[in-house]
């Protein structure tokens, strides 16, 4: 007895030692992946084993992999091994690590399995002599295929796809082969073409009918997207029309990463890790020795070192496989690597490669919020935290001791404790629970504010929409007056002060108003010139009020009247003729909306359109428009903001939903006039319709503007909600533009930002978003804890600047707290400050993680250029002992070549004290 007590004991000691050394007695990886679809009905499933997992040996024991299959999630998920074989959850005991459903020598359920039907499944592994046994996996699911095709290969929506690719498809069970029917191939570059296409309608991307469940394209063209799809035919049933797929063929750069651009691999129990890098070959890498691997911690090395010098030992030599294998990684390390493709027959060909990250992963829980050192943390601080890999719940410690007490065990990634002591240290961690043990994570701490003060956190690695500028409609009087329509002054102003980068005009019918078009000709060149000469990007665009007359019923300007739809042709060719005179007058026109507010009978020019015939009319002149301008986007439909909320009104509804008229539409654009007059809060009824339209316009992947707007009176109170609705379209709608109505007429009106070319409060507070959000820039993370302390933030990747608009709508002074991280994060912000008596006026500067302080109603713009790109005067990648030398020899004297003079933005003309402090902050970044 002592003797079996002691092998017991033993046993049960290795077994707990073993399980600390991080085995995995659980069965994992299922294939079919968990979740799966379009799985054929005669498949085979299989799994890693389990790492105690004992050989079934008939009649002696119940050893091995049991395998629990049925429709019913429920029977899976109670199954185990006291069921009776064949009852409850379908039940098969596999020798090996696999096995095909479609034949089971005693499996409860009729074989093969059924078509469209989801089945749940698991694995029990067994071993008779441990006494941890059994050892249950997860519930997984997968889907058979149905009467579609399913399957493609190359995989839907995938990137760097061979430019001679076969593709393949699984077959649905609905087809029928020859004579009596077969698979319908639909290819081409048209997205609306191979949508709407069938065999009697071909549109040009029918490929025909074919048995095999194959088709070889031929040679592609480079970085394209091709869209694909396969109906099944029989005759005795019928067609059953497939999904719209895509694939995109690479370029002559290496793509599709792996591990992915940005992706986190994990190691939950080794102190290192081993990767392997791979990808897809640029279309013209050599077969030999066509690929330069370069790999390091260092971004910008990464990115810019090449073969010759190797200083840094980044370049990892050539390679002839598409992949490249790293081992013992430490962890917790974002590593950047970057592939250059070459061809050994031209030497003189090089084409380099993308920079690619990613990080590895201990397990431990990371990015703590409050932020690890956190000096001003508020008083009910919620803890937040990015889960380690694999966890599946969370121990929580936390106290003002260190290390701290344990708290509680979550299942979220976040905990709000009782409101907090001001002015005192907490300490907390997070420990990681999953089925194989617990990862110990680091003790992290933070500090509460003695004062609270607002407190506004940017992201910038979250991004939103890119910004295609901030504009106005009109000169600098209205086309209907005498003039003038501009001066020098008024083009200075709006380009070089203002901002402006988008300019919208009406475009009048020339067969009707001969006289409006040689009016705008010498405005619109001067506007062009005046921008090209001050390097800024404006974008022309038009819009017209009406057709021309005639092509009307009744043919008149104004009132109910409509385009006739047998016109509807020459009414694209008209609009040809429109860009053209753009062209004519050196001005390549950007975008174009053929209707201004289709559903408003107007005393003035305008035109009515049900919304069957704005569909219609787009269908018809948008490929007429863009088969001799294809890049000029057309945008609309410019009717009212608040009708998205209903589809019944909303003409882009029907648009959407009607594929040809969906693929002639470049921008959606929207109107809309003073708001609710309430504060774009989440709750409001303005933040409520701008994401309405928000969810609407961002399925379809293209941008979102506000084309014309006014109402706001120039009283400063106005004037503040004028920030507030530029905000809520920002913030809310993930807008791209915000366009005003009038930039300028005689006199301060409701619809102008300036009288006579004399700017106006409204001016101003556009200004802290024309002048400082530019063209490019993408809206990034931000969070205020006051919801009358409002924030809005871009980057710009291309010009490396960093901008941050503040309104704070209280009647208090605040000293807001900034908490920001990212790439580009300037050391220091310019600071513009607009209140009741002040017009966006320079305030003096704020550190990129310091404070500003905001009158009470206030708005204001932090700006802020990362310097750190410029500093790095020597070209090498870093900001580096090379880069104070140059320093040294150019101190306090004009600059040379290359120049040291790298601040202010632009340079001063001297090497001074300004320029040490730039590189001082940018130290070996």
């Amino acid at each position: 007895m002592y003797r079996k007590l002691v092998a017991l004991f033993a046993q049960a000691l290795i077994l707990t030692l073993a399980a600390n050394s991080f085995a995995a007695p659980i069965a994992g990886n299922p294939n079919p992946e968990d979740t799966a679809t379009g799985c054929s009905p005669s498949l085979t499933i299989t799994w890693t084993a389990g790492d105690y997992v004992a050989d079934y040996v008939p009649g002696k024991n119940t050893n091995g992999h049991h395998v629990f299959l049925h429709t019913n999630f429920s029977f899976v998920n109670g199954a185990n091994l006291n069921y009776p074989l064949g009852t409850a959850a379908g039940h098969y005991r596999a020798e090996t690590a696999s096995w095909v459903p479609t034949d089971p020598p005693d499996f409860g359920m009729d074989a093969p399995l059924a078509v469209e039907q989801t089945y749940y499944w698991r694995i029990i592994e067994v071993n008779d002599t441990n006494l941890q046994s059994p050892w249950v996996s997860d519930v997984w699911s997968f889907s058979t295929i149905g009467p579609q095709a399913a399957g493609p290969n190359p995989s839907n929506a995938q990137n760097g796809v061979s430019i001679n690719p076969t593709i393949t498809w699984t077959p649905g069970t609905s087809v029928a082969y020859s004579p009596n029917g077969g698979h319908d191939v639909y290819f081409g570059t048209d997205q609306a073409a191979v949508t709407d296409a069938n065999t009697s309608n071909p549109l040009g991307v029918y490929i025909g009918r074919r048995d095999p469940n194959e088709y070889s394209p031929g040679t592609l063209l480079l970085q394209t997207t091709y869209y694909w799809r396969i109906d099944e035919a029989n005759d005795t049933s019928g067609i059953i029309t497939g999904q719209l797929w895509s694939f995109t063929t690479t370029g002559l750069t290496a793509a599709a990463p792996a591990p992915a651009d940005d992706a986190t691999v994990a190691e939950l129990y080794n102190g290192t890790v081993d990767v392997t890098l791979s990808w897809k070959p640029g279309a013209y890498a050599a077969s030999i020795d066509g690929h330069d691997v370069f790999f390091g911690t260092n971004k910008h090395l990464v990115g810019s070192m090449s073969t010759d010098p190797n200083p840094f030992g980044i370049y990892k030599g050539r390679q002839s496989e598409a992949s490249y294998q790293l081992n013992d990684l430490p962890l917790d390390t974002t590593y950047y690597w970057r592939i250059d493709e070459v061809n050994d027959s031209h030497l003189d060909l090089l084409w380099k490669g993308p920079l690619w990250q990613f990080t590895t992963s201990s397990g431990k829980a990371s990015n703590p919020q409050p932020a690890d050192g956190e000096q001003r943390a508020p008083i009910n601080a919620q803890l937040t935290w990015t889960p380690g890999p694999g966890a599946t719940s969370h121990d929580l410690y936390f106290g003002t001791d260190s290390p701290p007490p344990f708290l509680i065990n979550r299942a979220s990634a976040a905990y709000t404790p009782d409101t907090l002591d001001r002015d005192t240290v907490y300490y907390w961690q997070i420990n990681e629970q999953n089925a194989s043990g617990t990862t110990q994570g680091d003790i992290w701490s933070f500090k509460t504010s003695l004062i609270h003060h607002p407190v506004v956190t940017i992201d910038q690695s979250t991004t939103y929409q890119t910004i295609d500028g901030f504009g106005a409609h009109g000169a600098m009087n209205v086309w209907w007056s005498s003039g003038p329509f501009y001066n020098q002054n008024f083009l200075d102003l709006v380009i070089d002060d203002l901002g402006l980068t988008i300019l919208r005009n009406e475009y009048y019918p020339k067969p009707d108003e001969p006289g409006q078009w040689p009016k705008q000709i010498p405005y619109l060149q001067a506007m062009k010139a005046k921008a090209d000469a001050s390097g800024e990007p404006l974008k022309f665009t038009a819009a017209y009020w009406t057709p021309p007359h005639y092509m009307k019923i009744p043919p008149q300007c104004c009132g109910i009247t409509y385009l006739n739809p047998d016109y509807y042709d020459d009414f694209g060719n008209y609009a040809v003729q429109s860009i053209q005179d753009y062209n004519d007058i050196g001005i390549d026109l950007y975008a174009l909306s053929l209707q201004n507010e289709p559903n408003f009978e107007e005393p003035y020019n305008s035109c009515i359109y049900t919304h069957q015939q704005y569909v219609d009319m787009l269908k018809i002149a948008g490929p007429i428009i863009h088969t001799t301008f294809p890049d000029v986007k057309l945008y609309g439909v410019e009717h009212m903001l608040w009708t998205q909320q209903w589809d019944g009104t909303a003409y882009e509804y029907d648009i959407i939903n009607t594929p040809a008229a969906n693929a002639q539409m470049g921008i959606w654009a929207v109107h809309g006039y003073v708001n609710d007059g309430m504060t774009p809060d989440p709750d409001s009824n303005e933040a409520a319709a701008w994401t309405f339209a928000k969810n609407r316009f961002e399925p379809t992947g293209k941008p979102f503007w506000m084309t014309e707007t006014s109402g706001y009176s120039e009283s400063w109170t106005d004037s503040m909600q004028l920030a507030q609705s530029i905000y809520a379209a920002l913030k809310y709608g993930h807008a791209s533009a915000w366009v005003w109505w009038q930039i300028s007429e005689a006199g301060m009106t409701e619809f102008v930002l300036m009288n006579n070319g004399i700017p106006g409060k409204r001016y101003y507070i556009s200004k802290h978003f024309y002048r400082y959000i530019r063209p490019e820039a993408v809206m990034v993370e931000s969070v205020s804890d006051n919801q009358n302390l409002m924030v809005a933030a871009f980057k710009h990747p291309e010009h490396n600047t960093s901008t941050i608009v503040l309104i704070n709508a209280t009647s208090y002074t605040k000293t807001v707290e900034l908490h920001l991280n990212g790439d580009i994060l300037p050391h220091k912000y310019d600071v513009y400050i607009t209140t009741d008596s002040d017009d966006c006026v320079y305030s003096g500067t704020a550190a990129h993680n310091g404070s500003v302080v905001m009158p009470a109603s206030s708005v204001a713009t932090l700006y802020g250029t990362d310097l750190c790109p410029q500093c790095d005067i020597s070209s090498d990648g870093s900001v580096n002992f090379e880069d104070f030398a140059y320093l040294g020899d150019q101190w306090l004297s004009p600059p040379a070549s290359p120049s040291a003079d790298v601040a202010p933005a632009g340079g001063d003309g001297s090497v001074d004290i300004e320029d040490l402090e730039a590189l001082v902050n940018c130290w070996m970044k």
